[in-house]
């Protein structure tokens, strides 16, 4: 989940101005054709106009167009994802917490190439994340919320794609979820189990350590070290755990900002490089995606 950018960025005039002006020396008419053929392809018809798998986060320093040539190139998209990026859009500015098209597509292929059977999602907002990751998983991926106000639609739109069957959603605190599935496990049965169990009470048991070969942290910025810690617990040895968000729209390393969730992505972000349990890698992918690797 995406915070707000902290820079702005130039406006659309703007980039429209520094094109013409790089194209000069090339011809005033060159410039200005040039300029408005990005203009075209960058928001299609109508001023601010824009496809429905468009997230104003994507990597750090891209174009709108060259944001839009990655996702035309680089990603199959079902009819489903696009419903839910349509419904999500519509939101308002929490929209920017959906995971992006490119993110989305990265999620689906790092669950293929581990042979995913079984995947844990922290944060499940509109489901377009789940929708992927289940894309990608042979048996079950438990999504976990700490609300289920978009679950309807993402529900519908999971079975439309015909993987609803895989996605167990899992309501209340992320960690409690965490602790039960390790005890509990994949099964459906267990699945039933977890669910029952956030009610409350002690469940003692290992049956899901070591038995997921992906989890995937998008949540509350604050409990993403435990989220992380959980997760190598419930990896399998080779198993991956991919964290969103670990530039934080560059507050990482902006010293102003000394919020508790910059600080505690700071101090994720700086344990994870000296924790010789995972191999580790910082993508500059949407707003920052670790992979983590459990050794």
């Amino acid at each position: 989940m995406a915070s707000s950018d902290v820079s702005a960025g130039t406006s659309d005039a703007g980039r429209m101005v520094l094109i013409g002006a790089a194209c000069a020396a090339a011809g005033a008419a060159a410039g200005v054709a040039i300029a408005r053929a990005w203009a075209r392809r960058s928001h299609g018809k109508g001023a601010g106009a824009k496809p429905a798998w468009y997230r104003e986060q994507r990597t750090s320093g891209m174009s709108d167009a060259l944001h839009e040539y990655c996702v035309k190139v680089g990603t199959r998209l079902t009819p489903q994802h696009l419903k839910i990026s349509d419904y999500t859009n519509k939101l308002g500015g929490i929209s920017r917490m959906c995971v992006s098209a490119d993110e989305g597509q990265f999620l689906e292929t790092m669950a293929k190439i581990v042979s995913a059977r079984n995947v844990v999602e922290v944060g499940c907002f509109t489901g377009y994340g789940t929708l992927s990751l289940a894309l990608g998983t042979k048996e079950r991926v438990y999504t976990l919320d700490i609300a289920d106000d978009h679950l309807a639609q993402a529900r519908a739109q999971w079975d439309a794609a015909g993987v609803g069957e895989r996605v167990e959603h899992v309501k209340g605190p992320a960690v409690r979820s965490m602790r039960l599935i390790r005890a509990l496990g994949f099964s459906k049965d267990a699945a039933a189990a977890v669910r029952a169990g956030m009610d409350g009470g002690a469940v003692a048991g290992a049956a899901g350590e070591g038995q997921a070969q992906l989890v995937f942290v998008d949540a509350d910025k604050a409990s993403y070290a435990a989220y992380v810690e959980h997760a190598f617990h419930l990896l399998e040895r080779g198993g991956l755990c991919v964290v969103d968000n670990t530039i934080w729209s560059g507050r990482v390393i902006a010293a102003e900002f000394a919020d508790a969730d910059t600080t505690a992505i700071r101090k994720l972000n700086e344990d994870l490089k000296d924790d010789t349990r995972w191999d580790i890698c910082l993508l500059p992918l949407a707003d920052g995606v670790t992979v983590l690797r459990k050794r």
